[in-house]
């Protein structure tokens, strides 16, 4: 009797073990189906993200050729019509007030030229380099009586021209963010530089993000500086401690030099 008593203990205590190691394996393969559901989710949101940054620099540089074409044909393109009809009259009119008028708007035409240029290669940014260019910039934004703009620097290093245009085209979307939409009146900007790492920091005192700012929920300025971040292997952050005290972010690098960014 006991032989049967320890026989079906010993059946009991083997099938418990069946169960238990059944139990396991199931438990494991659920878990095991959750986070490959879970890392494909995430990816998922990675590759949409992505998506979305894509999307930004391209709607950037659609807007960016739109208004270039704007400028173009509504300013350039209608002071030489109207130098053409000049020109024509030259023979039919006031000779001295037709050549007066005709070099008026050619000189109007000319400065028009060289804004345009300055906005898409500030001949500063090739000359100068990024420090003298941000400076001249940030000069002009004060004098404007727009927003008070303070300016420092740290080192005297060229980056490389892609990596100089990108930051210094950030500096503008961010300048025009705060102008827009921060109802700021203080920007400060500090550069520092030991090629080929680089620190910039901007800083508004403008109404800055929400605290409860979802991640990956920025507008399409951010993703812009995000997506030009990339290109030329920065990273940027907003510290999340002083959001709601305006609105402040770090572009820096820490690692070797990059050449791909294009207009």
């Amino acid at each position: 009797m006991e032989e049967q008593e320890i026989t079906g203990f010993i059946l009991m205590s083997m099938g418990g073990m069946l169960i238990l190691a059944l139990g396991l394996i199931f438990l494991s393969r659920v878990s095991k189906t959750q986070l490959i559901r879970q890392f494909r989710e995430k990816e998922h949101q990675k590759e949409q993200y992505q998506h979305q940054l894509l999307e930004a620099a391209i709607d950037t540089q659609e807007r960016e050729r739109a208004r270039i074409a704007a400028e173009l044909h509504d300013h350039i393109g209608s002071n030489l019509q109207a130098l053409k009809l000049f020109l024509h009259q030259l023979n039919m009119g006031d000779r001295e007030r037709i050549e007066r008028e005709s070099t008026r708007l050619l000189e109007h035409t000319i400065q028009d030229v060289k804004n345009l240029s300055h906005e898409l290669m500030p001949a500063s940014l090739t000359d100068l380099g990024l420090q003298d260019s941000l400076y001249t910039f940030c000069s002009r934004l004060h004098s404007s009586g727009k927003v008070r703009c303070t300016y420092t620097c740290e080192g005297k290093d060229r980056l490389e021209p892609s990596t100089e245009l990108a930051l210094y085209r950030m500096v503008q979307e961010l300048t025009s963010n705060t102008l827009q939409h921060a109802r700021a009146d203080s920007i400060s900007i500090r550069l520092s530089i030991d090629k080929p790492s680089f620190s910039l920091i901007y800083k508004d005192n403008g109404i800055g993000l929400p605290k409860d700012l979802p991640e990956h929920s920025q507008g399409l300025g951010l993703k812009n500086i995000e997506s030009r971040c990339q290109l030329i292997g920065a990273q940027w952050q907003y510290p999340k401690d002083e959001l709601n005290q305006g609105f402040k972010i770090i572009l820096s690098r820490k690692t070797e030099a990059h050449d791909t960014y294009k207009l």
